[in-house]
């Protein structure tokens, strides 16, 4: 499982550079009340990261094997390696509007919001996830459990997200 964490981390470094670079504009725009070129600013983070985790998880997708034989030869650590590679990056898209929205958070002095959505995705959730489906479904839910607690993760954050970022947002007709 080591090495397909590894290789998925390519993936998830790039987003999270991507998501963080944004930050200082995001905190910007949001103390300075320009609401609605915040919205345009989300409404760009969200189909340009989102974007590169799609098309990022398509390409490692496809290319899940050789990428795991390029560390291991044995036939059956491939096999296994392929198999979490593709479980662990397949909700990527998820893991990039977690990204986001804990910037959001973040940069507009939201703490216990950042916190929560900081914790969630491989805090609290994953680890529910992880003993829930190990006992479940045995070893296929463990190598499952980073998409299961990825979904989990952006329903929580994405409501978070919407009760206590966007709604706030949405009152303001335009600049304050």
């Amino acid at each position: 499982m080591g090495i397909a964490l590894k290789v998925g981390m390519i993936i998830q470094l790039i987003l999270t550079g991507m998501s963080f670079g944004a930050a200082p504009i995001v905190g910007y725009f949001y103390g300075g009340r320009q609401y609605d070129r915040l919205k345009e600013l989300l409404r760009f983070l969200l189909r340009i990261v989102g974007g590169t985790a799609i098309v990022m998880t398509a390409v490692l997708f496809l290319l899940a094997e050789p990428c795991i034989r390029l560390f291991m030869k044995d036939e059956t650590v491939v096999a296994a390696g392929t198999l979490m590679l593709r479980w662990h990056i397949v909700t990527m898209i998820l893991a990039a509007a977690i990204l986001i929205f804990t910037i959001c958070f973040q940069a507009s002095g939201k703490a216990r919001e950042a916190l929560a959505a900081s914790i969630c995705r491989q805090g609290i959730v994953y680890f529910a996830v992880i003993v829930l489906a190990s006992a479940v479904a045995g070893y296929r839910g463990v190598v499952a459990s980073q998409a299961i607690a990825d979904l989990v993760s952006a329903v929580l954050v994405g409501w978070l997200f919407r009760e206590r970022f966007w709604r706030s947002l949405m009152v303001h007709k335009g600049n304050a």
